[in-house]
């Protein structure tokens, strides 16, 4: 029986030398390239949602306009 956790897929499994604890396994740079990349993932995520907000008020603005244009 391994001594990782469960739900570590085999791409991990693979890439660690026999005998080793799973947690030995990853080197600190690959952790924290990783770190970057969910970082610089939430940023565009906060982005994104940021434009979604402001384009749903601009959306709502001219749908009210368009209300009271027809009444």
């Amino acid at each position: 029986m391994s001594d990782r956790p469960r739900g570590f897929s085999r791409a991990v499994q693979v890439r660690m030398a026999p005998g080793r604890s799973w947690y030995k396994g990853y080197e600190e740079p690959q952790i924290l390239q990783a770190l970057r990349e969910v970082e610089a993932g939430n940023e565009r995520l906060g982005t994104l949602m940021s434009r979604l907000v402001d384009e749903g008020a601009e959306f709502e603005g001219l749908m009210n306009s368009a209300q009271g244009l027809s009444a």
